[in-house]
């Protein structure tokens, strides 16, 4: 396929959440891979984690890493209109969130699973999605690294 330009810009509002990836931020890319495949450059480039902004969005799309040389273990989206997951997205109401997903499992407080085998995850505080991850099969079995992994994130 075409490499995006380098550059500015953000990812894509309307950026699908699949089941291994949030857009064009797959699990498993490492840093380079993703410097390389992605267009726009991240707007915060940590030791532990790359966000990249999301156009007309003050959401973000933050990839956390496993270690130095590693690649992403959790790909995190807090805008809005990343959505196709049953239209249950940031801002959603936990009670939709249910209804949409009747088979979610609560992993820990404010953290629930899709299903029991989706590696989708769905964040929540004050009876609100706050939001939409996808994570590495390691993290869903350890809910006390996923949220090490997501304060890594800034969440």
């Amino acid at each position: 396929g075409s490499r995006p330009s380098g550059g500015g810009g953000c990812i894509g509002r309307r950026s699908p959440v699949g089941s291994r990836n949030v857009g064009r931020v797959h699990l498993g890319h490492t840093r380079e891979r993703m410097l390389n495949r992605i267009g726009p450059r991240p707007v915060t480039r940590g030791s532990q984690a790359y966000s990249w902004c999301v156009t007309r969005s003050s959401g973000r799309i933050t990839a956390v890493f496993s270690s130095a040389r590693g690649g992403a273990r959790l790909v995190i989206t807090t805008a809005r209109r990343h959505r196709n997951l049953r239209r249950v997205h940031r801002g959603a109401g936990v009670r939709r969130l249910l209804r949409r997903f009747p088979r979610a499992r609560r992993l820990s407080r404010g953290i629930y699973r899709a299903t029991p085998r989706s590696r989708r995850i769905f964040g929540t505080r004050g009876g609100k999605v706050r939001f939409v991850a996808v994570a590495d099969r390691s993290l869903l079995r350890n809910p006390a690294k996923l949220r090490r992994y997501l304060r890594r994130a800034g969440l």
